[in-house]
C-alpha cells in the first residue's frame, strides 16, 4: 500500500532499489481515473518495472492531487531521473496536416475542431511518421503539479503515441488499432499504411464499443473480413467485449511488447498488451 492507495499493479526488479535514478527515464501515463508509470534503464535499454494506480470510486480526489500523494509515498517515483515523459489521455485532441500547421493558430484549431470552449494550456506534438501535428489542451493545475516534482518533464498526448506506434506497422490490408482505457477507447485507422482517421469514444457497455467500431468501418468502407484489428490496453481475451469483437472481426491481434528493448521478469507478470502504449511512449519519442 502507498499512503492510503493500493496499486492495481506494482512490479519492479527489487535488485535495482539502490541504483541512481539518473540512469533511468520515467514514463508517466495519466488518465482521468488514475495513472501508470514505467522505469527504463537508458544504458541497458531495459524496462525494470511498471506500476498502476486507480482512483478509488469512493473518493472525490482530483487526479493531480492523487498523483502527488503517490509520488510522495512510492520510492520508485522519487529521485533525479535522467528524463521524464508524461502521456496525457485526459483531453480532446485534433490532428492538423504538418504542411498546414501554424503554431499561432493552435487555440483556434482546438476551439473549432474539438469543441473546447475553455483552453487550459495548448500543446502539440509533431508526428513525423504521419506528417501531422496532434493538438491538445493541457490541464494547467495538473501540468503544474507534475512540473513541480519533475521540472524537466516533457508532455505528450497518448494518441500521439498510439499513432506513431501503429505507423510502424506495415500491412497490405487495412488495419485498426484500438486502445482500451477504463472509460473510453482510442482508435487509429490505417489504409495502405497511411493514417486515415484517429478518434476517441466514451463507452459504458460492450455494445457501445462494437457500435463505434462498426460505424467507423462503415464510413471508411472497410470490410470486416479484410481488416486487421490490433488491440492494446485494459482488455483481456476472455472478456465479453473481446468475444463480441471476434464475432464481427476475425483477424484480431493483442499487441506484443516491442522487441527492440529488454524487460525485467516482473514486468512479464502483466499481459503484454496491457501497458503497450506506456512502453512505447519513450520508444516513439
Amino acid at each position: 500500500m502507498t499512503g492510503t492507495f493500493t496499486p492495481v499493479f506494482h512490479q519492479f526488479d527489487q535488485s535495482r532499489t539502490e541504483e541512481s535514478k539518473n540512469n533511468y527515464h520515467l514514463s508517466l501515463q495519466i488518465s482521468i481515473d488514475g495513472f501508470c508509470f514505467a522505469l527504463f534503464h537508458l544504458q541497458e535499454r531495459k524496462y525494470i518495472g511498471i506500476a498502476e494506480y486507480v482512483i478509488p470510486s469512493s473518493t472525490n480526489i482530483l487526479v493531480g492531487d492523487f498523483i502527488a500523494s503517490i509520488i510522495l509515498n512510492d520510492p520508485w517515483l522519487t529521485g533525479d531521473f535522467k528524463s521524464v515523459s508524461v502521456g496525457l489521455s485526459i483531453s480532446k485532441n485534433t490532428l492538423i496536416p504538418l504542411a498546414l500547421f501554424e503554431e499561432n493558430q493552435l487555440t483556434n484549431y482546438l476551439e473549432l475542431n474539438s469543441g473546447i470552449d475553455s483552453i487550459g494550456h495548448p500543446g502539440y506534438d509533431r508526428l513525423l511518421k504521419t506528417e501531422s501535428v496532434n493538438c491538445y489542451s493541457q490541464d494547467l493545475q495538473l501540468a503544474n503539479i507534475i512540473s513541480y516534482y519533475y521540472p524537466s518533464a516533457q508532455f505528450i498526448h497518448q494518441n500521439s503515441t498510439l499513432i506513431e506506434a501503429t505507423a510502424q506497422v506495415t500491412n497490405k490490408q487495412p488495419f485498426i488499432h484500438i486502445q482500451f482505457n477504463r472509460m473510453n477507447i482510442d482508435l487509429a485507422v490505417f489504409i495502405e499504411n497511411q493514417l486515415h482517421l484517429q478518434n476517441s469514444f466514451d463507452y459504458k457497455t460492450t455494445e457501445d464499443v462494437i457500435y463505434y467500431l462498426l460505424y467507423v468501418m462503415e464510413q471508411l468502407a472497410l470490410s470486416q473480413e479484410k481488416t486487421i484489428l490490433y488491440i492494446s490496453g485494459n482488455i483481456v481475451k476472455d472478456s465479453n467485449v473481446y468475444q463480441l469483437l471476434y464475432k464481427y472481426i476475425k483477424d484480431i491481434e493483442l499487441v506484443e511488447l516491442p522487441k527492440q528493448v529488454e524487460y525485467s521478469q516482473p514486468i512479464r507478470l502483466a499481459e503484454p498488451h496491457h501497458y503497450y502504449l506506456l512502453i512505447q511512449q519513450y520508444l516513439c519519442a
